[in-house]
């Protein structure tokens, strides 16, 4: 099991796993989610896991870095690219040429934020070209989807079905009366646990899929047309080939 979390989940759900395995870590958890992971799993995963290779000093760099190179960027590539390309638009993305991001990468981080004030350079070189209210913004928006909505009603047999389902109770992942509790929290808006309940249905979703029913998975997914080994050279006629 630990081969498969560490090892093979796509990196958004092993982030999303990662960020629920850190409260394991003692004294920093303050919401009682360490509850939430089989202690079967959690003592194989914690404090086992090893820690990844530091490439910056400071833990503000060391931070932007894995959002740039594993965490953040991607997804965001990911849910962009798809949505564009949707709706047939080619998006362009000009922070991201790499000579701007090899340098941003060798500034100190008290040119990314200072005191409260986040992307503080960016911010400074386009205060004279951009409205206050823009340079000035402390949020941005990115893609929301009313999805905390979604899983208390819509969803909400979905979710039930697979926390409830005996495939969740036997990968031992998971407390399934917890993942019950978080949701019935959540459903009577009691508090908001929508990115954690949705992590835990997509790695149950996952294991599902690539660990129990691999092999069928793969038959769902192989083309249906067919291919060189399968057909006979008795069943081609002379009309069928093209001069050349």
């Amino acid at each position: 099991m630990k081969q498969i979390l560490y090892r093979g989940l796509p990196g958004r759900l092993e982030q999303g796993f990662s960020r629920i395995m850190s409260s394991l870590n003692p004294g920093a958890d303050t919401t009682g989610l360490s509850r939430l992971i089989h202690p079967d799993l959690a003592q194989l995963t914690w404090p086992n896991a090893p820690p990844s290779p530091r490439r910056y000093r400071d833990d503000l760099n060391e931070r932007l870095y894995r959002d740039l190179t594993r965490d953040n960027l991607p997804m965001l590539l990911q849910y962009g690219d798809r949505t564009s390309m949707a709706f047939s638009l080619e998006a362009r993305l000009p922070y991201l040429d790499h000579r701007l991001i090899e340098y941003c990468g060798t500034l100190p981080y008290h040119f990314k934020i200072r005191g409260q004030t986040t992307k503080y350079l960016l911010r400074r070189v386009l205060q004279d070209r951009l409205p206050g209210k823009v340079v000035n913004r402390p949020d941005k928006m990115g893609y929301p989807t009313p999805f905390a909505l979604w899983l208390k009603d819509p969803l909400r047999d979905y979710v039930l079905d697979t926390l409830q389902s005996r495939s969740f109770r036997q990968h031992n992942v998971f407390r399934p009366e917890v993942a019950h509790a978080l949701y019935e929290q959540h459903a009577g808006g009691r508090a908001d646990h929508a990115w954690l309940i949705w992590r835990i249905i997509n790695i149950e979703k996952w294991l599902q899929v690539f660990q129990d029913d691999f092999p069928a998975s793969c038959d769902r997914f192989t083309p249906k047309t067919p291919t060189i080994s399968r057909i006979r050279p008795e069943t081609l006629h002379q009309d069928q080939f093209i001069s050349v």
